[in-house]
């Protein structure tokens, strides 16, 4: 009832009136068939054991804040993920677990799984390895004992630091070829894994001038748009990866760039606290102390019309700004060579040599 949500638990399931029934809302997959929203079908994934492939919101991010909509659109990532700590597959946004839509190879795994590590199958089939088939789509899924669990990283170390200040958060998760690899870059099929880059920030917004935050609305919609900027593929995701051909683990590697929120409050997990100056009007008043030489420091303001790339390069330890003649301007844009240093980090995890490609 009210802003509830159906959920399974360990002995019981709860489910919202009509729940049990799929909805009108209906998306075509890159195979050309149409799924539609039925919740019931993701609660019993977690029956069977699959874990929600979403990322939770903002306790803040409700309809009685967005009273004209957009909640949870985009998503604004906790800190604190419930169940998997880097959630490699928002990316994947019809996926049964995600968005409640289509089934994916990796969701019937855990059964080849069980057959593959289970002495009884194993005597009775003759050692037979099994795996999961898509045969009109060439997908045979599968993963090394080594790497058996798509919701556990390979690698991961938190608090990498970029410079002085910056220090982000990456997972390496071995995901396998299903329906998703072809998906996750445009033009690029057979990605294999994803490397996801977290940055945990903490937001304030502050009055300035003649202008002010109206409403926790207008807080809450700055985010979005932050987030969507993040989300756009001809911004930052859906346009980088990894790419090792030697390495048959790992062949390619997408990049999934991940802002985590924290509204306002108090926290002492983040790696950045953000102040926003309001602005109403249509040219920067406030001038990023980012832009200073020298600059160094966690905790920083920025106007809320500053380019929001510019501040996302700061978060990742890379330079805010760009020289036109001789003034300081927000770099709106990121590069192959902004990240030469998740090369150096894969290529340490890999003991390999990988290349940076852009899709």
């Amino acid at each position: 009832t009210g802003d509830s949500r159906s959920n399974m638990g360990i002995s019981e399931g709860n489910f919202k009136a009509n729940d049990y029934r799929p909805r009108s809302d209906v998306s075509e997959d890159k195979d050309g068939r149409r799924f539609g929203w039925f919740t019931m079908a993701h609660e019993i994934g977690h029956a069977m054991g699959l874990m929600d492939e979403y990322q939770e919101s903002l306790e803040e991010d409700n309809a009685t804040n967005l009273p004209h909509g957009g909640v949870w659109a985009p998503i604004l990532p906790i800190f604190d993920q419930p169940f998997i700590d880097g959630r490699p597959y928002p990316w994947d946004e019809i996926s049964m677990m995600n968005t409640n839509k289509a089934p994916r190879l990796r969701h019937f795994w855990h059964y080849a799984r069980w057959m593959n590590q289970t002495n009884g199958v194993k005597n009775l089939t003759g050692n037979t390895v099994f795996h999961v088939e898509y045969s009109s789509q060439n997908f045979k899924y599968s993963l090394s004992d080594s790497m058996t669990n798509f919701y556990e990283p390979v690698y991961s170390q938190d608090d990498m630091k970029r410079s002085g200040y910056a220090k982000i958060d990456l997972r390496l998760y071995k995901i396998g070829e299903d329906e998703s690899t072809k998906i996750a870059i445009p033009g690029q099929s057979n990605i294999d894994g994803v490397l996801v880059v977290r940055s945990k920030l903490q937001w304030f917004f502050d009055d300035y001038s003649s202008y002010r935050w109206q409403n926790i609305e207008q807080k809450l919609q700055y985010l979005k748009d932050f987030q969507t900027t993040i989300n756009n593929r001809m911004n930052v995701n859906g346009k980088f990866y990894l790419e090792c051909p030697s390495d048959s683990d790992f062949k390619k590697v997408f990049v999934f760039f991940s802002p985590h929120y924290y509204f306002e409050g108090s926290t002492i997990h983040d790696h950045f606290e953000i102040s926003v100056k309001a602005n109403g009007g249509s040219s920067i008043n406030f001038q990023p102390p980012f832009y200073a030489d020298g600059y160094d420091d966690d905790e920083f303001e920025v106007d809320a019309l500053q380019n929001k790339i510019s501040i996302y390069r700061y978060v990742l330890g890379m330079l805010p700004y760009r020289m036109s003649g001789t003034n300081k301007v927000a770099n709106e844009d990121i590069t192959l060579s902004d990240l030469n240093f998740l090369v150096t980090w894969i290529n340490s995890k890999r003991g390999r040599s990988y290349q940076l490609r852009q899709g």
